[in-house]
């Protein structure tokens, strides 16, 4: 005895020695960060080495090799459990309850039919869902033709960055397309743009929406024309349009104005978004009053931009990862109505890549001339 420990006579039976074991494998696994961590444990050690002079190598072998068999069959249990997998020509699938979710596109052809079905043991599962990324290596595809099973939220086909066209059945109850474009079934609703379309497109009339990501890494669109039925628009759905140089409406658009690329509200009073790829300085509209946040969202080409003197807010977001490194010369009217330049580098929060907030009074803007 020692301490407050008693140390029992390890004269044990057999039977009782498998516990010991055990016990001996959980202190045997805490001793190397005993040792580690360099802390003395004088009294467990002790136990530790009393428990293992009382147990033989043949039944720490033995209960080793238990724990490994256990082992492998809770891998080979969790490996049965989980959700089969199956290939079916260029396409990868993985069955989930009652359907099939498309996981990856092997194919290296220029064309890709999604099935209504894929049988799998027998039973016939309806391909409903497309996983995440599940093209992101089809460079090579140049048309898809989507099933009519499959959910109208998926629509990820990033990666497919020479797709022309999508293709639909006239009785696709979710989707329609016109040349090439995919759009709701009713045709008021932008979906998706094929990746590698390249020069102007012009968006159909009746269309009323156009949704987030719809025109995602379409590096090659450069003209985008609206039309008069749009009623809103976001600036995510044209992210990463690296190239877009303008947008463009008719005059009789009730809605939206351009001024030199750049869209606006009717009267010019809101500027809604600056095409990303236009390069150069930009001078905004004197009735300009309010800049829409992310309105110009990742504008690196942009190198200076004159504000007007009426100029009254500037959304969240608005010139966020628009800094380049060397980006010196920032344009504005103070509130005095006087032009400054800003020979100088931007403050952190404003260099290139911060997607921090911006506002009027993060802009500085001074009373007196300087």
């Amino acid at each position: 005895m020692f301490g407050l420990y008693t140390i029992p006579s390890w004269n044990i039976c057999i039977h009782n020695r498998t516990w010991v074991a055990v016990v001996y494998l959980l202190v045997g696994a805490c001793e190397s960060l005993i040792i580690r961590i360099n802390i003395s444990f004088p009294r467990l050690l002790f136990i530790y080495s009393q428990i293992r002079e009382a147990i033989s190598d043949k039944i720490i072998m033995f209960m080793k090799k238990v724990l490994f068999l256990l082992f492998v069959i809770f891998v080979v249990q969790a490996r049965a459990s989980e959700d089969p997998r199956l290939t079916v020509g260029d396409l990868q699938y993985r069955i989930v309850n009652n359907y099939a979710m498309i996981i990856k596109y092997i194919g290296q052809g220029t064309s890709c039919v999604i099935p209504e079905t894929v049988e799998y043991e027998n039973v016939e599962y309806p391909v409903l869902v497309l996983g995440e990324r599940a093209f992101s290596n089809a460079s090579n595809l140049i048309s898809i033709t989507l099933s009519n099973n499959l959910s109208e939220n998926d629509r990820d086909f990033t990666g497919c960055i020479n797709l022309q066209e999508f293709i639909v059945n006239n009785d696709n109850i979710h989707y329609s397309t016109i040349d090439g474009v995919l759009f709701s079934k009713d045709k008021t609703y932008l979906s998706l743009y094929p990746y590698g379309r390249k020069g102007k497109y012009i968006i159909p009339e009746g269309i009323s929406g156009i949704a987030r990501y719809a025109f995602n890494e379409c590096t090659g669109l450069t003209s985008l024309t609206l039309p008069n039925s749009l009623i809103t628009v976001n600036y995510d759905s044209f992210y990463n349009c690296t190239n877009l140089k303008e947008y463009y409406v008719y005059d009789d658009n009730p809605q939206f104005s351009t001024n030199n690329g750049a869209l606006f509200s009717k009267d010019k009073t809101i500027l809604w978004l600056y095409p990303i790829g236009k390069e150069g300085s930009y001078s905004i509209p004197e009735e300009t009053k309010s800049i829409k946040g992310n309105a110009f969202y990742n504008c690196t080409n942009l190198i200076s931009v004159v504000f007007p003197e009426n100029l009254q807010s500037i959304g969240d977001y608005a010139f966020s990862y628009s800094i380049r490194e060397d980006y010196t010369n920032l344009y504005y009217y103070d509130i005095m109505h006087k032009v400054h330049i800003l020979n100088v580098q931007p403050p952190d929060w404003m260099q290139k890549n911060s997607g921090a907030y911006l506002y009027l009074s993060d802009l500085h803007f001074s009373t007196s001339l300087t």
